[in-house]
C-alpha cells in the first residue's frame, strides 16, 4: 500500500512525541555529533511522523528530536505519513534504521583525508568519531586494508584469466 505523505510541514516541537518502540540507540559521541550537526547546519532532515490523536508520533528521527528539544528549538520540520497503521509504522521504523548502509572504511578514510585540509580542526564537529577513531581512518593507517583489497582484485583477475570460476 502506498501512503500519502505531507512533506516539509513546520509544527511546534511540543506537538511531537517519541514512539514507545524505538530500538535505535546511539552512543554518547553519536548523540553529541547529532547536537553539533544541528548546531552547525540546522535541521536539514525532516523528522518522519504519523498523526496519533492531537500529536505527531515519531517514526524516524527521535535522536534529532531530542537534541532539538535540548537546544530550545520551538519549531520542527516533519514529513507526516497519513493513516499509516501502527504495525506498518513499527515496520517502517525498522526498515529505515536497518537499511541505511555503512561507510566503506577505505573510501571513508580517503574522503576524510580530502576534506581535512579545508576543515582542519572543525573536521570532527558533527562526526560520530572520537579523535582516536578519526586517526584510525587516516589512509596511511589503512595500508593493510588497501593491500588486501588490491590483492583480492588481482586474484579475481588472475582466476578469470585462467578460467577458474569464482
Amino acid at each position: 500500500m502506498e501512503y500519502k505523505i505531507k512533506y516539509g510541514v513546520e509544527i511546534d516541537i511540543n506537538q511531537l512525541e517519541p514512539n514507545p518502540w524505538n530500538v535505535n540507540k546511539t552512543t554518547p559521541r553519536q548523540q553529541e555529533a547529532i547536537a553539533e550537526s544541528l548546531s552547525e547546519y540546522g535541521q536539514v532532515i525532516a523528522i518522519l511522523c504519523r498523526k496519533v490523536g492531537d500529536k505527531y508520533q515519531i517514526i524516524d528521527g527521535e535522536h534529532r528530536y531530542l537534541e532539538l528539544v535540548n537546544s530550545g528549538s520551538k519549531k520542527v520540520i516533519i514529513n507526516c505519513i497519513e493513516d499509516i497503521p501502527e504495525p506498518h509504522a513499527k515496520k517502517l521504523s525498522i526498515v529505515l534504521n536497518e537499511t541505511r548502509g555503512y561507510a566503506d572504511r577505505v573510501d571513508l578514510g580517503r574522503l576524510l583525508d580530502d576534506i581535512k585540509i579545508d576543515l582542519q580542526d572543525d573536521l570532527i564537529i558533527g562526526l560520530p568519531y572520537d579523535p582516536q577513531e578519526l586517526d584510525q581512518l587516516k589512509p596511511h593507517n589503512m595500508i593493510g586494508i588497501v593491500s588486501y583489497r588490491e590483492y583480492q582484485s588481482v586474484m579475481i583477475v588472475e582466476m578469470m584469466i585462467v578460467g577458474m570460476t569464482i
